[in-house]
C-alpha cells in the first residue's frame, strides 16, 4: 500500500481523515474541523503541482478561491477558505454526500430529457451567481456536477480550474484551462478576453453527454479532440435520442455554436429558457415506448442464437457493438459509414439466413445498441438456466441446427489492413502527412499566467489524415482482409449431426486436454532398480523406528499417546466418551422467562432458534413454554378481531405477540396504525420539512420489519424476477438481512405480487412518530376494559422513533466513526434493535436502510399538501421519488424522523430497501 503523507496531518484547523479521490494536479480528502468537528472536503495541490504549473498560476488559483469563498448559493459547493501550508496549496470545500452525474450515467445510462434540462437549469443558476462575482468556471463537465443524497444539484470546482495535462507539448509552453472534451473553441484559440459564454459552451457539451451517453467529440489524442471543437460541425443530438424535443436539441446546439456571438448571452437567460423547456417536457405526453422497446420477433431471433453457442453469442455481441460504434462516429465520411454498414449486414444475413428486415430492425433498436453486452448478459441470466435444463432433458430438440464457421475461425483471417477501404475513397495506401494543426493559440489568460507573450503562430502537428485513420480503425473493427472484403467460408454452410450443447462443451474440453498433453514435455522414466532401492530404504526406516520403540518401553506409551492425540484432533479417530468436551451454550433460561412474562413471544422464539449448541431437549422445552403462553394470550381475543378490536381483513391473522399481525400472502409481520391525526414536519430541519401541520390519516397496516432477503427470494422464485445488484456481496448476505439494491419499480413489483402497496410519505412519518394518541400496550396486553387503549402522545414531534433522546448504538444501526462498539459495519438483521422501535412497534424506521415511499418528491410540498390522507404531489419537475429514514452509513446527527431524501425511481443503491403498507377497508 502506498503511503499517503497527508493522512492524519493538520492543514490549518482541519485534520485530514480519508482520501476521497485524486486528479492530475490535486488530491481530495475528507477532513474535520479540530474545534467544531464539522466534516469538510479539502482539496490539496501538492508541491509537485506548484513546480509543474508555476508559482504565478498557483497564485491566481489562490486569489480565485478567496473570491469564490464570498459566493453563497444553494447550487454551488461552498468554498470556505484556502491557504498555503506544508509546501502545498489547499482549498476547504463543503462536503457533499452523493454522486456526480458521470457516475450516475455509468450506472443508469443516459438521463431523461426532463432530468437533463432540470440539471442544466440548476447549473445555469450556479453559473450566474459566479459570473456576477466576476469569476469564470472554465471547467464545467459532468464530473463537476453533483447530485447530493438530498437530490440537490450542485456545481463544484468554481475558481479552481487547472490546465489540461501535457498540453504544453502541443500548444508551445502555454496551458489550456479545463477538460479537452468540454473546452470552448475560443479557449483553444485564445481570442481576446474570455467571457461567460465559454462556460455556457461547456454546459451545452455536458448536457449533450448526459443525454447521448457519450461526449460529442472523441478521439484517441487530445489534439484530435481539440480540432473537432474548432472545426467539426455540431453532431445531431436527435440521432442519439429521437425522444428529445426538437426545441431542447436546438438549445443545446445553440450553446455549442463555434461563434460565441451566436450563443445565449448569459446564464440568467439560459436558466429561464431551460426552465420553460423543462416545464413543457414534464407537461407533454410521454414519448412512446417503441423507442425503448425491442420488437418481439427481433428479440426472440437474437435470444435463439446467443443461447445456442458461445461462438454465436460473441459474434452477435461484436456485430451489435460495431453497429453502435458506427452510429456514434462523427468524423468519418458518409460513404465509409455506409460501406461498413453494408459489410456488417451482408455477413450477418449470410451467416444466419435471416431477412433484411431483421437487420434493419436491429439498427433502429437504440436500447439494444446502447449497451449490447449488458443486454446479452441480462438475457442469458434470464434464459440461460432454462436453456441448459431443456438441452439436458431433450437433446433431440436441438437437431438440425446449422453450425457455420465460429468467431475464432473468422478472427484468424482478420488482418490489420484497410488498403481496400482507403482506395475506395481515393486515398493512397500509404499514410500521408496531414496538414498543419489549426490550433494556433491558447487561452490568453493562461498564457499570461505562465508569463508567456501572446503569439499568433500556429503549433505544427503531424499525423495521418483523419479519413485514413478512421478507415484503418473501421477495417480492424469489422475484420476486413487484405482485399478489403469480409472473410467468408468457402463452399456451402456445413451441417453436422445434432449434438447436445453440454456434450459439445465436454468434447471441446477433452480436445483441449489432449492438445495440452501432446504439447507437454516427455518425462524420462525412472529405472526400476532405483525405484526398488528407494522402497527398500523406506521399509528399513520403518523397521528401525519400531525396533527403537521396543527397546525403549518407557517412551513407547508417551509416543502412542501423542500420536492418538493428533489423530483425535484432526478427526481421524473418535475420542472416548469420557474425554469428549461437552458443547458450550449460553444460559438463556432467564431471558426466556422474562420475555414470556412480557408477552414478547416472537422475540423469545427468535432467541431460542438462533441460540447455538442448545440441547434438543432444552430447545423443545422452551418452545413448548412459548406455545402455552401464546395460546393463553390469543384466547383473550374475540374471534375475527384484532388487537385494537378492529375486524380483520381477509388473509390477515392475529400473531401471538401483542400488536403483531400476520399477512399470509408473503408471510410478513405487520402492525396496525389506527386512524387519527399526527403532527407532520419540524421547525429545526431543512426547508423541505416546513411548515408544521396537523394531518389526518385513515387506519392502515404497515410492515413491522424491512423487506428481508428471504422474502425477496420467494418473490423471485414465484415471478422469475431478477435478483438485486448487491445480492451476492458478502456485506449484505443473509436471509434475515434487509434486501438492498432494489429500485422504486422493483419495490412496486413486489408490492403488487404481495397484494400490498408502498406507504405514502405521511403514513411512514406517522408510523415513525406516532399520532396525537399512541397505543397503551399495558391495556392491550392485559385486556383490561377499564384502561384506555389509546393515550395522548407525550412527544408528538419526536426526533427519533423512540423519543427525543440522542441516538445510541443499542437503538439504531448507524455509522459510528472510529468506534470499536459498532457491531454492524453494514446492514443488521431486520429483527434487531427492538429497543429503538416506534410507538407502533416498527423496527429500523431510521437507520439500517432507507425505505422507498410511493410519493413524488417536491421540496415545497409541505406548504400546500392536503390535511387529510395526503399522497404527495401529482407531478413534479424532477419526478424523483421519496425515501425516508437513515441507513447504516448515516452519521448520528443526520438521523431524524423528518428527514426526506429523493432518488430517481430507476436507480438502486446498497443503502436503500423497502417496507410496505396495506389499507384498512
Amino acid at each position: 500500500m502506498v503511503h499517503d503523507q497527508w493522512l492524519g496531518q493538520l492543514l490549518g484547523k482541519y485534520r485530514i481523515e480519508t482520501r476521497l479521490g485524486q486528479g492530475s494536479s490535486s488530491i481530495v480528502y475528507q477532513a474535520s474541523h479540530i474545534e467544531l468537528a464539522n466534516t469538510v472536503a479539502v482539496k490539496v495541490f501538492p508541491g509537485t503541482s506548484i513546480e509543474a504549473y508555476g508559482e504565478q498560476l498557483l497564485q491566481i488559483l489562490y486569489e480565485n478561491t478567496q473570491t469564490a469563498s464570498q459566493i453563497h448559493h444553494p447550487n454551488l459547493i461552498q468554498v470556505f477558505e484556502s491557504g498555503i501550508g506544508k509546501d502545498a496549496l489547499y482549498v476547504v470545500l463543503q462536503y457533499v454526500q452523493g454522486q456526480h452525474t458521470e457516475q450516475i450515467l455509468a450506472q443508469a445510462g443516459p438521463f431523461t430529457p426532463g432530468d437533463a434540462l432540470y440539471i442544466g437549469k440548476e447549473i445555469a443558476r450556479a453559473l450566474q451567481a459566479g459570473h456576477e462575482s466576476g469569476l469564470l468556471h472554465l471547467d464545467v463537465r459532468p464530473e463537476n456536477i453533483f447530485i447530493s443524497n438530498d437530490e440537490e444539484v450542485k456545481l463544484a470546482e468554481f475558481g479552481t480550474a487547472m490546465p489540461i495535462e501535457n498540453m504544453t507539448t502541443i500548444t508551445g509552453n502555454t496551458a489550456l484551462l479545463g477538460h479537452p472534451y468540454y473546452i470552448a473553441p475560443e479557449q483553444i484559440r485564445g481570442e481576446g478576453q474570455l467571457d461567460q459564454r465559454s462556460d455556457l459552451y461547456s454546459l451545452g457539451v455536458s448536457l449533450f453527454h448526459l443525454l447521448a451517453g457519450v461526449p460529442p467529440y472523441r478521439g484517441a489524442e487530445i489534439e484530435a479532440i481539440l480540432e473537432q471543437h474548432l472545426e467539426a460541425p455540431v453532431p445531431s443530438l436527435c440521432q442519439y435520442r429521437p425522444d428529445i424535443p426538437q426545441a431542447a436539441a436546438d438549445c443545446i446546439e445553440m450553446l455549442m455554436d463555434k461563434d460565441p456571438r451566436r450563443r445565449i448571452n448569459n446564464a440568467g437567460e439560459l436558466e429561464d429558457y431551460l426552465a420553460e423547456l423543462a416545464d413543457n417536457v414534464y407537461q407533454s405526453v410521454e414519448v412512446s415506448s417503441s423507442y425503448y422497446d425491442i420488437p418481439a420477433e427481433i428479440e426472440n431471433f437474437l435470444i435463439s442464437y446467443i443461447t445456442r453457442s458461445r461462438e454465436d453469442r460473441l459474434y452477435i455481441q461484436d456485430m451489435l457493438e460495431g453497429l453502435a460504434e458506427r452510429q456514434k462516429l462523427e468524423d468519418i465520411d458518409p460513404e465509409a459509414r455506409q460501406l461498413m454498414e453494408q459489410i456488417i449486414s451482408q455477413e450477418f444475413i449470410e451467416r444466419y439466413g435471416c431477412s433484411p428486415e431483421i437487420i434493419a430492425g436491429i439498427k433502429e433498436c437504440q436500447t439494444l445498441l446502447q449497451n449490447p453486452k449488458g443486454w446479452i448478459e441480462e438475457k442469458l441470466a434470464q434464459s440461460g438456466e432454462a436453456m441448459v435444463q431443456e438441452a439436458t432433458a431433450s437433446p433431440q430438440k436441438f437437431a438440425g441446427r446449422s453450425y457455420l464457421p465460429s468467431s475464432s475461425e473468422r478472427g484468424s483471417k482478420i488482418v490489420k489492413s484497410s488498403q481496400r477501404a482507403m482506395e475506395a475513397f481515393g486515398q493512397p495506401s500509404s499514410s500521408q502527412a496531414a496538414p498543419a494543426s489549426k490550433i494556433v493559440k491558447s487561452s490568453q489568460r493562461a498564457m499570461e499566467a505562465f508569463g508567456q507573450p501572446s503569439s499568433s503562430q500556429a503549433a505544427p502537428a503531424s499525423g495521418s489524415s483523419k479519413i485514413i485513420k478512421s478507415s484503418q480503425r473501421s477495417a480492424e473493427a469489422f475484420g476486413l482482409d487484405e482485399t478489403g472484403k469480409m472473410p467468408v467460408s468457402k463452399g456451402p454452410s456445413r451441417t453436422v449431426s445434432p449434438i447436445d450443447p453440454l456434450l459439445q462443451e465436454g468434447l471441446d474440453k477433452k480436445d483441449d486436454e489432449k492438445i495440452a498433453l501432446a504439447q507437454a514435455p516427455v518425462k524420462k522414466k525412472t529405472p526400476l532398480l532405483l525405484k526398488l532401492l528407494v522402497l527398500g530404504l523406506f521399509f528399513a526406516c520403518i523397521a528401525v523406528f519400531f525396533y527403537i520403540l521396543e527397546q525403549m518401553p518407557e517412551r513407547r506409551a508417551a509416543i502412542y499417546k501423542a500420536i492418538k492425540k493428533q489423530l483425535i484432533k484432526y478427526g481421524l479417530m473418535e475420542a472416548p466418551l469420557s474425554t469428549r468436551p461437552r458443547p458450550q451454550y449460553p444460559n438463556i433460561a432467564p431471558q426466556v422467562k422474562k420475555l414470556c412474562n412480557e408477552k414478547q413471544f416472537s422475540r423469545c422464539r427468535i432467541l431460542v432458534q438462533q441460540t447455538k449448541n442448545l440441547p434438543v431437549v432444552l430447545r423443545k422445552r422452551f418452545l413448548a413454554q412459548i406455545l402455552r403462553g401464546e395460546k393463553k394470550l390469543l384466547a383473550r381475543l374475540r374471534p375475527g378481531r384484532g388487537w385494537f378490536g378492529e375486524k380483520l381483513l381477509a388473509g390477515m391473522a392475529v400473531a401471538p405477540t401483542p400488536g403483531e399481525y400476520l399477512w399470509q400472502r408473503d408471510n410478513s409481520t405487520m402492525v396496525f396504525v389506527p386512524r387519527g391525526k399526527f403532527i407532520r414536519g419540524v421547525s429545526d430541519g431543512k426547508s423541505d420539512t416546513l411548515p408544521i401541520k396537523s394531518v389526518y390519516l385513515s387506519s392502515f397496516y404497515i410492515d413491522k420489519y424491512e423487506l428481508s432477503n428471504s422474502q425477496y427470494k420467494n418473490f423471485v422464485k414465484a415471478t422469475g424476477a431478477s435478483f438485486p445488484k448487491y445480492w451476492d456481496e458478502k456485506s449484505f448476505i443473509g436471509d434475515d438481512r434487509p434486501v438492498v439494491g432494489i429500485s422504486w419499480h422493483d419495490a412496486l413489483a413486489y408490492a403488487k405480487w404481495a397484494e400490498k402497496r408502498l406507504p405514502s410519505e405521511a403514513e411512514w412519518e406517522k408510523a415513525c412518530r406516532g399520532g396525537e394518541e399512541i397505543p397503551n400496550w399495558q391495556a392491550i396486553v392485559s385486556r383490561n376494559r377499564k384502561l384506555k387503549l389509546m393515550l395522548p402522545n407525550p412527544m408528538p414531534i419526536r426526533r427519533y422513533p423512540w423519543g427525543s433522546d440522542r441516538a445510541l448504538p443499542e437503538l439504531a444501526n448507524y455509522k459510528q466513526p472510529s468506534s470499536p462498539t459498532d457491531k454492524y459495519k453494514f446492514t443488521a438483521p431486520v429483527t434487531s434493535f427492538h429497543k429503538g422501535s416506534s410507538p407502533y412497534l416498527c423496527h429500523h424506521l431510521i437507520g439500517n436502510v432507507m425505505e422507498w415511499c410511493y410519493d413524488i418528491y417536491a421540496t415545497d410540498y409541505y406548504s400546500y399538501s392536503k390535511l387529510e390522507n395526503p399522497t404527495g404531489p401529482k407531478e413534479s419537475k424532477s419526478q424523483f421519488r421519496v425515501c425516508r429514514g437513515g441507513d447504516y452509513a448515516t452519521l448520528p446527527y443526520d438521523l431524524s424522523s423528518a428527514r426526506r431524501t429523493a432518488f430517481h425511481p430507476g436507480t438502486f443503491y446498497n443503502t436503500v430497501g423497502a417496507r410496505f403498507a396495506k389499507s384498512y377497508r
